[in-house]
């Protein structure tokens, strides 16, 4: 990765309000939700699944490459996917969005806990064994995400109020998200390649259940923010977009 920045979707609302873009092709590429049976990616004495195949199968690295990775809530993707639309095909940009390219985790653990995780009488499932499949689960997305970003030259992330929120939390009133993958992704832009220095933390959370919320400091300096008028000085070069991007950044830097 070379860059990491970001924008906020009001900004890149009004962006796109001016431009005619149709972002129903997108839906061909959208990767289906059908899972082979687990029992392809049993290894060794027939127990143990291959954890390397079964992470290509539900959230594929290997044989794709993307220019720019997008993070955002999921209550933004129609905004997201219309941004990506543009970026495509207007700017001849490939635009990796987890939710077209990848199976759901949920889906997977669904599969996993069903199989191995419940009791004898296959009516409850047992904690300890929940937590651990789970955890492989999370380490594996975690990882494909890791990868995704190192592997793209730009990092996008899109701030809005689904993405990051203020909560009656006194006497703090700093900005927080209740999304880990965002708190993970950010971390991840931050210490893959930081770039450029620009004073501002943001403060994150992620909630564990009702009750309990714990908070992260975020430190966002490292991504550089891009602007309505920036949107609208890239849209002049959309052939060369990301090298529009690059020297925008760097001028600055």
């Amino acid at each position: 990765m070379d860059i990491c920045t970001r924008i906020k979707a009001d900004d890149l609302r009004k962006f796109l309000s001016t431009k005619v873009i149709d972002s129903k092709y997108l839906d061909n590429y959208r990767v289906n939700n059908v899972y082979p049976a687990l029992k392809k990616f049993v290894i060794g004495d027939g127990e143990t699944l291959d954890g390397e195949a079964l992470q290509q199968e539900v959230f594929p690295t290997s044989k794709y490459h993307y220019d720019i990775f997008i993070s955002h809530s999921h209550n933004d993707l129609e905004l997201v996917t219309k941004f990506a639309a543009y970026l495509e095909k207007q700017c001849g940009i490939s635009v990796f969005l987890d939710s077209y390219v990848w199976k759901s985790a949920d889906g997977l653990l669904r599969r996993l806990d069903d199989k191995y995780c419940k009791d004898k009488d296959g009516k409850h499932y047992i904690y300890k064994r929940r937590n651990y499949s789970t955890s492989h689960v999370h380490a594996m997305l975690s990882m494909a995400i890791l990868e995704m970003i190192d592997k793209t030259h730009c990092s996008i992330f899109v701030e809005s109020e689904n993405s990051l929120k203020l909560h009656n939390l006194k006497p703090t009133t700093k900005a927080m998200t209740l999304s880990p993958w965002i708190y993970e992704e950010i971390c991840m832009m931050k210490y893959i390649r930081p770039k450029h220095p620009i004073t501002d933390t943001i403060q994150k959370s992620f909630s564990m259940n009702e009750e309990l919320q714990i908070a992260h400091s975020v430190d966002v300096s490292k991504l550089f923010p891009i602007t309505l008028y920036q949107l609208k000085d890239l849209d002049k070069s959309r052939s060369k977009w990301l090298e529009a991007l690059y020297k925008a950044i760097f001028a600055i830097g």
